[in-house]
């Protein structure tokens, strides 16, 4: 993958995607700034083949990154590099040659007609919640010990919320959704989510969690600078830890007003609600 950072500066989710793409002109590039050494990355990066992505903040600083594996590691690239460059927060302006500014004002819509009309399919038959008996999570659990296990059902200092719970949550816009399964998941999550690239680090050693929680700290006061703010964090199913970190982390860093969505992607789905594309994103090192 190469960067090149500025230091001045499932068959529904698929058809959504189409449909966003196709009803939109994708190559309005008018939200990024007009410094000429903006405007003359921008064309550079527009004549790049392959997977890429083009981040920019306020100030003008920017970041693109291309050749990249895929798609998500060209936004993570480009999205982290712009940020330690501006020492702000940046957005993905570009991805590969589509402008994102007419596809978020195009999925904000979206995201505002799926929410009004959600709908639990077995309001009368809520999934079972599984438990193991577990004690509630205080620590961080690492990579090495499998972050595909089974989870005690609450996390210390963190509220557990249930599918009908977050619906209506929703319906009043009274939360903010965390993907903790990130980028990847760009094109297939919940409506309104921010996708948290990295949140759920998580190391044997104190010092270098403590070393992590710094960064996230830095990194999320500039996404949700109110610590009392709501969020709800989710991955993919009760026997997922990706949340279970990232929540961890951020009660460590003083977020006071936190959900977990244990049952996460299996529950929505088993309730027949709506998965869309989200171009809200986050990384973090």
């Amino acid at each position: 993958m190469t960067i090149f950072p500025d230091k001045s500066r499932l068959l529904l989710t698929l058809g959504i995607t189409v449909m966003l793409t196709a009803c939109v002109t994708t190559q309005d590039f008018s939200h990024i700034p007009k410094e000429a050494g903006t405007q003359a990355a921008l064309q550079k990066y527009l004549t790049e083949k392959s997977s890429k992505a083009f981040a920019v903040a306020e100030s003008g600083t920017f970041s693109y990154s291309e050749n990249g594996e895929n798609t998500a590691t060209a936004i993570y690239g480009a999205l982290l590099n712009c940020e330690k460059a501006a020492n702000a927060r940046c957005t993905i302006a570009a991805i590969d040659n589509n402008s994102t500014l007419p596809l978020l004002k195009a999925q904000q819509s979206e995201n505002q007609k799926l929410i009004a009309g959600m709908q639990l399919k077995h309001p009368d038959a809520l999934m079972p919640q599984d438990n193991w008996f577990k004690p509630a999570a205080d620590t961080v659990r690492t990579p090495s010990a499998g972050l595909h296990y089974a989870t005690p059902t609450t996390i210390k200092g963190v509220k557990t919320i249930n599918t009908p719970e977050l619906v209506r949550r929703m319906k009043e816009g009274s939360v903010t959704l965390l993907d903790t399964l990130g980028f990847s998941r760009m094109n297939a999550t919940l409506p309104g989510a921010y996708l948290l690239n990295g949140g759920d680090f998580a190391n044997s050693d104190i010092e270098k969690n403590k070393a992590f929680e710094a960064r996230l700290e830095k990194v999320m006061t500039r996404y949700f600078p109110d610590k009392s703010q709501a969020l709800v964090a989710f991955c993919v199913s009760a026997e997922c830890w990706l949340s279970v970190n990232a929540l961890i982390h951020l009660r460590n860093i003083g977020y006071t007003n936190l959900y977990w969505y244990r049952t996460g992607i299996t529950d929505w789905a088993y309730q027949a609600l709506p998965f869309t594309n989200s171009y809200q994103f986050i990384a973090v090192e």
